[in-house]
């Protein structure tokens, strides 16, 4: 019986991981209701970085339009997608992955002690 509790609160614990794609406005419609700060391209309406519903911007967004400015080489973009990532405190994905395995290791560590 115990299994079944530990499974249960896993289930309950897990929160859905929504990506970009499903937070962006990808409509043109959705776009034009946005405020133009909301963009990193105003004039074009291009690079979103606000959420739709909440219109207030995101760390996923400020990565997303880095990574796609980086891909379609435009860097005055990149660059102001990454100056607005240190100013609103967004930590790279990969830091964030980084530190948390470090954490579970010294737990673990300290478990083996």
């Amino acid at each position: 019986m115990p299994n079944l509790k530990k499974k249960k609160q896993k289930e309950m614990s897990r929160k859905k991981r929504y990506t970009w794609r499903e937070l962006a406005p990808l409509k043109s419609k959705e776009r034009k209701e946005m405020p133009l700060n909301c963009f990193l391209d105003p004039k074009n309406l291009k690079y979103p970085i606000c959420y739709k519903h909440t219109k207030k911007p995101s760390c996923l967004g400020l990565h997303a339009a880095s990574r796609r400015a980086s891909l379609q080489k435009n860097h005055t973009i990149h660059k102001r997608a990454e100056s607005l990532l240190k100013k609103h405190n967004c930590v790279k994905v990969s830091k964030k992955l980084s530190q948390r395995r470090e954490q579970s290791l010294q737990r673990r560590s300290l478990l083996r002690r």
